[in-house]
């Protein structure tokens, strides 16, 4: 028995059709990518650590995976079959990295790029739910994609739109009074 799939059902979000884009749009997205590691790779290094190889080995594997994407999936997915993600979680939870120092570098190539003058600030919340209270921030607190009060953990997130292009400027999670 033959089953006939159309090429949305084939490669899902991985698509590039899905999304509105041209095949020949995304020939070269692996080498845009890696473009713009090397503009954020400095975010990555400290005096006596460079961890800017799992940066793109977070943001390949973000980008590449349709689901299941954890530490270990990604590892074996852009590494190596036998990669347990032990490095790729260590650069994530636990290398001295600063997040702002990413923040900083975007809002550095706003302010260079004279296209992107006259855009409209937006300010927005997004709250997961967590099993348990042992992440940060994890607290009963309203989750708006849940509509209601549940235990999770809720970002702020300052946005930047200006000629379809929108752009994450700054995020802080929020830490309630509890």
């Amino acid at each position: 028995m033959t089953v006939d799939y159309t090429e949305k059902e084939r490669y899902g979000v991985l698509d590039p059709k899905s999304w509105g884009l041209p095949v020949e749009e995304t020939a070269d997205l692996a080498e845009r990518l890696r473009r713009i590691w090397i503009r954020f790779r400095a975010c990555f290094r400290t005096k006596t650590r460079d961890t800017s190889k799992q940066a793109l080995v977070y943001m390949r594997g973000s980008l590449t995976m349709e689901e299941k994407r954890n530490y270990a999936n990604i590892a074996r997915r852009v590494n190596q079959p036998q990669d347990d993600g032990q490095k790729l979680q260590h650069f994530m939870s636990d290398s001295p990295w600063q997040a702002r120092a990413v923040f900083n570098q975007i809002q550095a190539e706003v302010r260079q790029r004279p296209e992107l003058q006259g855009g409209m600030l937006t300010l927005d919340e997004s709250g997961d739910k967590r099993a348990g209270t042992d992440s940060a921030g994890a607290a009963r607190q309203y989750l708006g994609r849940q509509g209601k009060v549940d235990l999770g953990q809720v970002g702020v997130a300052l946005g930047y739109y200006q000629a379809n292009i929108w752009l994450m400027l700054d995020a802080e999670l929020y830490l309630s009074e509890e």
